[in-house]
């Protein structure tokens, strides 16, 4: 194999992966562009005390996570690995508050709601709620 053919494999082979990491790279940033939009229709929703609609929304951001764990972005070894444990952490902060709005919703359903254990619950998922912007704050202003 002649010497041309050779550094065209070498560039295909460092070039093609970085082209896939960058477009990546594109399609992560549209998810959590589209996971902002989601958290200021949840935090709405928590005033608003509309937990089913959240319940909804935060699939989104779930299904969200799970996706941007899998992607092969444009990070060293170390980075991505970091950047992968923050989508982890995001989805199972997110599992947490959809577990609190689900258990607010089914209280709420009852007709004997107990008020004190329904505003502490409320209290729950807004924190809940905060540790998913923390997680997607810590990463912006790691990875941005």
């Amino acid at each position: 194999m002649n010497f041309l053919c050779r550094m065209l494999i070498a560039l295909a082979i460092v070039f093609i992966p970085l082209s896939e990491a960058k477009s990546q790279d594109k399609e992560a940033k549209k998810l959590m562009g589209d996971n902002y939009d989601v958290m200021q229709r949840i935090l709405i929703n928590l005033i608003k005390e509309h937990h089913d609609l959240i319940v909804k929304d935060i699939d989104i951001i779930i299904d969200h996570s799970k996706k941007i764990s899998q992607m092969r972005i444009n990070l060293t070894p170390e980075e991505h690995e970091q950047f992968r444990s923050f989508a982890y952490l995001l989805q199972t902060r997110a599992q947490n508050l959809k577990i609190i709005s689900l258990n607010i919703k089914e209280k709420k359903q009852e007709s004997t709601a107990d008020v004190p254990k329904m505003d502490y619950l409320r209290d729950v998922a807004a924190a809940h709620f905060g540790e998913v912007v923390a997680m997607c704050v810590r990463c912006h202003n790691q990875f941005r």
